[in-house]
Parts: structure tokens; sequence; C-alpha cells
């Protein structure tokens, strides 16, 4: 869950203990992304080996469920 990133920097998600350290911005960053917040959709954002990932198993058929 993205918030638990947030939480394991800031118990209190206190945000200038967040972006006071390091760490607290790298949850944040880490957060942001895994949230999607900001995008278009709403929807995090694809990574280059999940869309190759997928069209691969596109391409083999295993994103179609059985017609037999």
């Amino acid at each position: 869950m993205p918030l638990s990133l947030l939480q394991d920097a800031s118990d209190t998600l206190y945000l200038p203990d967040i972006l006071g350290v390091k760490v607290g911005i790298t949850a944040l960053a880490e957060f942001l992304e895994k949230s999607g917040a900001f995008t278009k959709s709403g929807a995090p954002k694809w990574n280059a080996s999940t869309i190759e990932d997928t069209l691969l198993d596109h391409f083999r058929g295993e994103d179609q469920e059985d017609q037999g």
C-alpha cells in the first residue's frame, strides 16, 4: 500500500518530518509514483519492463482466456 511508504518515514505523516530527511523525500517520491498521483488517469504509470511483459504475454496468448 503506497501510504505505508510514507508512514515508514514519518508515523504522524508530518510533512516537515518527511521533507527534512533523505529517507522521507525518497519515500514521498516512491509514494507519488506508486499512487498514480498527478497522472491523467489517476493510475500509476507503466514502466518499460511492465509494458514489455504485457506485450510479450499478449503475443504468447496469455492474456486471452481459453476458447476451447
